[in-house]
């Protein structure tokens, strides 16, 4: 038999049916193909289409990463942006722009985390316009390349699988010592917030009501904060305090996490 490989299929990790359908089908415009589960209460995994889109969205653990990107050639790609635009949807409002290989581009951001990078597909030898000429910004190499945040903890694998096959940290390596165990996630950007005790006091009264953080707290950016704060409490996170919205813009929750972390979910940022 002739060897025939297919286009692929990715593979988008969710944490919510009801988003994943707000999303992908009443928002995008997609269409359920098939669901699949293995029993009544398990995960659910299911194909959903749209012209040449197709897409695997599953609820099961180690399928997909969160944060993943999807690159799709399209035609229309303007159309689909002003049908995107007359849809009710709060969470997402995209922009129109130039994509990598110089059509037009949107980026979509679904509940958890993914990306579809949609742009209009450029046929080769078609003339693409040149970026105007500006002058190249001077750069400085960092002193610093890379903030690691190391977490001692006793409860070593509640915490690996909540930080990394709940909350969808992807491991970037993991070392054994005699009788140890280390696993060093990958959080996406990293910054360091320095607040004086009167703001950290106010940050805590307007998240949770009282004072409760100690000198360090986790603050994870996430595609919406309402949808995963109850996904980590089901994993073994204790909640503190549910969402609420913040006089800077986002949806902030508060939870208790493995490692005797205290954690803050946030999302809406600008």
């Amino acid at each position: 038999m002739a060897i025939g490989l297919e286009p692929g299929v990715p593979i988008l990790r969710i944490f919510d049916v009801d988003r994943a359908r707000e999303f992908y089908v009443d928002w995008l415009g997609c269409r359920v193909d098939w669901e699949h589960r293995f029993a009544d209460d398990a995960p659910l995994y299911m194909q959903v289409s749209r012209e040449g889109l197709v897409l695997h969205l599953s609820e099961h653990s180690g399928d997909g990463t969160p944060g993943s990107v999807v690159y799709v050639a399209a035609r229309g790609v303007a159309e689909l942006h002003r049908e995107l635009q007359a849809k009710p949807y709060r969470y997402l409002n995209p922009g129109l722009g130039t994509g990598p290989v110089g059509g037009d581009c949107m980026e979509l951001l679904d509940p958890f985390g993914n990306t579809l990078r949609i742009e209009e597909r450029v046929e080769p030898g078609t003339p693409v316009a040149a970026a105007p000429a500006t002058a190249a910004p001077v750069e400085t190499e960092p002193t610093v390349h890379e903030l690691r945040v190391v977490v001692t903890a006793p409860d070593y694998d509640d915490a690996l699988r909540l930080y990394r096959d709940v909350l969808g940290l992807p491991e970037r390596m993991a070392v054994t010592s005699p009788g140890g165990r280390v696993a060093i996630l990958d959080a996406g950007r990293a910054t360091l917030e320095i607040a004086d005790p009167p703001h950290a006091a106010y940050i805590d009264e307007v998240e949770v009501g009282r004072r409760v953080a100690g000198p360090i707290r986790i603050a994870f950016g996430v595609a919406d904060s309402a949808s995963l704060t109850p996904v980590l409490v089901a994993a073994g996170a204790s909640l503190v305090a549910p969402p609420v919205s913040t006089p800077w813009g986002s949806l902030n929750s508060r939870l208790d996490g493995p490692a005797g972390l205290q954690l803050t979910l946030f999302s809406g940022e600008e």
